[in-house]
Order: structure tokens, then sequence, then C-alpha cells
């Protein structure tokens, strides 16, 4: 009795370590792939991920990792098409100021077609101001939530507060109030 005892708890401890094995891997293969696949995400390899197959709160974090993947995707390209859109726009006032100020500096342009080339200069400059405010500006709503909390204006009192800031010369404004 005492043998065919030690074999039914050999047989059950090695049935017990096969399912625990069995166990394990299923939980740990999953979590393996898992890691990669965010591994890919860190080094920001996006069009790599691929979704990992498995179920439970496993298969729901890799699902929300890969709908991130995604998301970063979008977001990265859309962050290349606006460097790109931006360095644009800040090439060519460089270089309407650039070609002015060496044309005044080596002669080329004298006289009216200097003060031309100053006001060019001038009004690229400015144009150049608000392009990079405006990028600031940018960078500023991108990286702090709540910067902007909607509220009702009243619109009525709020033309009539610019109308009455205005000169009185400005009458035409009063008369689309009424």
């Amino acid at each position: 009795m005492f043998e065919r005892l030690m074999i039914i708890l050999s047989v059950g401890i090695i049935v017990a370590f096969l399912l625990s094995m069995l166990i394990t891997r299923r939980l740990v293969k999953p979590l393996g792939d898992l890691r990669k696949e965010l591994n890919k995400v860190e080094t920001r390899r996006f069009s790599e991920v691929q979704l990992v197959e498995s179920g439970g709160e496993i298969g729901d974090v890799a699902k929300a990792v890969y709908d991130l993947d995604g998301k970063l995707e979008k977001y990265q390209r859309t962050q290349k098409q606006f460097f790109q859109n931006a360095s644009h726009e800040l090439k060519t006032p460089l270089m309407s100021i650039q070609g002015y100020a060496e044309g005044i500096k080596d002669g080329i342009f004298t006289g009216d077609h200097a003060d031309k080339g100053l006001d060019v200069i001038v009004k690229e400059c400015e144009r150049l101001k608000k392009i990079v405010t405006e990028m600031i500006l940018l960078a500023k709503l991108e990286s702090e939530e709540g910067i902007f909390h909607m509220d009702r204006v009243p619109v009525r009192e709020l033309i009539t507060e610019t109308v009455e800031r205005r000169p009185p010369s400005s009458l035409t404004a009063r008369r689309y109030l009424e």
C-alpha cells in the first residue's frame, strides 16, 4: 500500500509540475511577446509592432499597447510633417532677408531700392517673429494640459465693449449692434 501511495503521490507531483509549467508558459510567453513589442515601441519602430494574441487581462494590455502604437505612429508622422512645413515657412523669409541684405551690402540696391529692401527685411522679420510665436504657442498647447478652458462669451457685450474703446469715428459698428 505504501508503494501505491508513493506512486500516486509521485504521479500527482509530476502532473502538478507539468500543469504548472503549462500554465506558466501560457502566461509567460504572451508577457515575453508583449515585452518585445513594447521594446519596438520604445525604439520607435512603430511599423514593426504586432498585436500579441492572448486572452484575459494580458490580451487587454496587448490590445492597448497595439492601439497606443498606432497613435504614437500617427503622432510621429504629424510631428515630422509639421517640422517640414515649419522649416519651409522659416526658410522663405530668411532667403528674402538674406538676398536684400546682401544686395544692400554689396551696393546693388541703393537709394529707393535700398529703402524698399530694408522695408522687405523688416516685414520678413515680423513674419518670422509671428511664425516663431505660433510655434511656441503650439509647443505650450502640446505640453500643458488644460491650458484652455471653454467658457461662454457674451458676444453682444464683447462687441459693445470693443466699440466703446474705439474712437468716435467708428459709428458704423454701433449701427450693427442696434
